[in-house]
């Protein structure tokens, strides 16, 4: 199975009489702007009928789902990430989209539509007050998915990857190409890997866990009262605090260093002592 990004044209009636075999409409898919893979979403209005929602999402996947580029050093997963990830959070009832149908063969899955309201969206225009109201509800979240995970193992796709020293230079490794947008040369060349190393060495002495690896305020969802994780395919085992820095130190929201250590310390009194082996300055 190999489609395009920019492969849109499908026919979505399979996936709807797969999901809800009495429907009888005929939607017309309406693409949802903005998204940084190769996944591309669509929205169905259904119209709503006891038996289906008003409105469903389709995601279409593009490339190879079951390959990574990454240096994750985990098997090639039997199953697609995101319906195994999904299986195992619904079943520790976090709030993640419901999966009515998947069409394998032509990479196509229909989801609950979670509607528009991205954390991000209510963020942006946010008094300070409200800003912090926002960031309480999800580290509300955080704190909870970090509990009941803790409680039932992962499916192999989650556990067989971890933030391994080899997976932590590629990482770093990217942020060096992507980020700073440049090579190193001469005498920066030495300094950049003692660097590496020193990080990689501090990070791989840290308490792991299960982490969502993309915590941040556009892969939260705000739907019937709260906060829904989406994009979640790619948990893995990874340092306690990654998925905090990734929600505090957002890529799309600029929050003072003030701010960020309020967060910090409401994150920390939400814990338990046994949630921080190390206590809280370590942390």
């Amino acid at each position: 199975m190999v489609l395009s990004p920019l492969m849109s044209t499908f026919d979505p009636m399979p996936l709807l009489r797969d999901a809800f075999p009495t429907y009888s409409g005929s939607p017309t898919p309406v693409h949802l702007a903005g998204d940084a893979s190769n996944r591309v979403y669509h929205r169905l209005h259904l119209g709503g009928g006891g038996e289906w929602p008003e409105s469903a999402v389709v995601m279409q996947i593009g490339g190879d789902p079951l390959k990574s580029n990454e240096a994750t050093g985990g098997s090639r997963p039997l199953e697609l990430p995101f319906l195994s990830v999904q299986r195992y959070l619904a079943a520790l009832e976090l709030p993640v989209p419901t999966i009515y149908a998947f069409d394998a063969a032509n990479g196509l899955m229909l989801l609950e539509d979670l509607g528009d309201e991205m954390l991000f969206c209510a963020l942006e225009n946010a008094s300070p007050d409200e800003r912090l109201a926002q960031y309480a509800d999800a580290l509300d979240l955080l704190v909870e998915f970090q509990r009941r995970t803790a409680r039932l193992a992962p499916p192999t796709v989650v556990a067989e990857q971890r933030f391994e020293p080899a997976f932590l230079d590629w990482e770093l490794e990217h942020f060096r190409e992507y980020g700073l947008k440049r090579p190193f040369r001469g005498a920066e060349i030495p300094v950049w890997e003692r660097a590496k190393r020193t990080i990689v060495e501090r990070i791989a002495q840290t308490p792991y866990i299960v982490v969502h690896r993309d915590f941040q305020s556009r892969n939260l969802m705000r739907h019937a009262g709260r906060l829904y994780l989406i994009d979640f395919q790619d948990a893995l085992f990874g340092p306690t605090s990654y998925d905090l820095v990734a929600l505090l130190r957002d890529s799309y929201i600029d929050l003072d260093e003030g701010s960020v250590d309020a967060l910090l310390e409401a994150y920390l009194g939400r814990l338990e002592p046994a949630e921080l082996p190390r206590g809280a300055d370590a942390f």
